[in-house]
Parts: C-alpha cells; sequence; structure tokens
C-alpha cells in the first residue's frame, strides 16, 4: 500500500513502483505466490468469483 499511495502523489515512483495497487502487484518480482500458477491462492487472485469479497479487498 506504501508503494500504491507514494505513485499516486509522484510521478517518478508511479515510474518506478508502477500505477495503482494491479500495477504494485504485478511488478516483476513482486508477490510471485499471488500470481504463481503453482499457488494455491493464484485462481482466487487472478480470477475471483466471490465479487462481494473482491470489492472489499480493494
Amino acid at each position: 500500500m506504501n508503494r500504491w499511495r507514494l505513485g499516486e502523489v509522484s510521478a517518478s515512483a508511479r515510474r518506478r513502483y508502477g500505477s495503482g495497487v494491479a500495477g504494485v502487484i504485478f511488478q516483476p518480482q513482486q508477490f510471485n505466490p499471488a500470481v504463481s500458477r503453482r499457488s494455491p491462492f493464484a485462481a482466487d487472485f487472478l480470477c475471483p468469483q466471490d465479487a462481494a469479497a473482491w470489492r472489499l479487498a480493494i
């Protein structure tokens, strides 16, 4: 969240960390368990089934 907040107020931080929450999460070498095909959480993260829970997470 710190990187996301920095990106919201600083153009240089946005270039370095990505834009928005998804931009930060999907940066190379960041949060690999969330996007690894071997992770049991990847399907829920990439293709959430529970819309209410996803809105809450956002």
